[in-house]
């Protein structure tokens, strides 16, 4: 759509241009009347040269000049319009730059994040596992100080301790074999997946600490089985070997 003050404008030159032209046709016929009798041709070329020399600086002041001043004010426009579209290039090019090195920044805080939040996660698992393992060592030493508590009463509670100290206890099976006496779980089942301590008591052995695993278990960088849960199942053989040798030494002395 044109815009009506452009449309306006034009109409307003062209009424100028009639007016002027008007005017000094009537001024020319006016002047040629006035002077005496002249041949046909002559007074058509002095009518021609008076229109020239009138409308020429007419022209130039009310329609050639402006218009020239409204083409050198549009071509400046279009150039200050241009010089503000490459400045505007250039800030969005260095906003985009800001912004893709903040977004880069970003991305890297967020992976050192990410990467903390996921030690962080790691090491509480490896501190619950380590509760767990210190409760059920615990139970056991408690056991193990009753006065009065008998050979098959403290491995049988042993034994149904041992489970709880890993996450999925019902995965867990455990069997306590003493010369030709043996105690395990109800879900006790022998199986290529387990770890064993020996049960030492006098300088020999004479039992063995089995834990079984009845499901499948993921590989770590120590094996399948990581070196916590051994020393756990080393520690509870020792403290097993341990209180029977006490109650060896307290029948031999009775």
């Amino acid at each position: 759509a044109i815009d009506s003050d452009t449309v306006r404008s034009q109409i307003h030159l062209v009424i100028r241009i009639g007016l002027t032209v008007l005017f000094c046709e009537a001024l020319v016929v006016t002047v040629v009347y006035l002077l005496p009798e002249l041949p046909p041709g002559l007074k058509v070329l002095l009518n021609a040269v008076f229109m020239i020399l009138l409308l020429s600086p007419v022209l130039y002041y009310s329609v050639i000049r402006p218009m020239v001043r409204q083409i050198l004010e549009r071509r400046r426009a279009e150039e200050k319009l241009k010089r503000h579209g490459d400045n505007l290039g250039d800030l969005v090019n260095q906003r985009t730059s800001e912004l893709s090195a903040a977004n880069d920044t970003l991305k890297q805080q967020i992976k050192v994040r990410t990467a903390a939040e996921n030690l962080m996660l790691e090491r509480t698992f490896e501190l619950d596992d380590y509760i767990r393992e210190l409760q059920c060592l615990y139970a056991i030493s408690r056991l193990m100080e009753k006065p009065d508590i008998s050979m098959e009463e403290l491995i049988t509670k042993t034994i149904g301790l041992i489970p709880f100290a890993w996450l999925s206890p019902e995965a867990i099976g455990v069997r306590v074999t003493l010369d030709d006496r043996e105690f395990k779980t109800k879900n006790f089942k022998k199986t290529e997946r387990k770890q064993t301590g020996r049960i030492m008591a006098q300088g020999q052995c004479c039992g063995l600490l089995e834990v079984v695993y009845l499901k499948d278990i993921p590989g770590t960088d120590t094996g399948p089985y990581p070196n916590r849960e051994k020393s756990l199942i080393e520690a509870i053989s020792e403290r097993l070997g341990g209180i029977i040798e006490r109650i060896q030494t307290a029948e031999k002395l009775k």
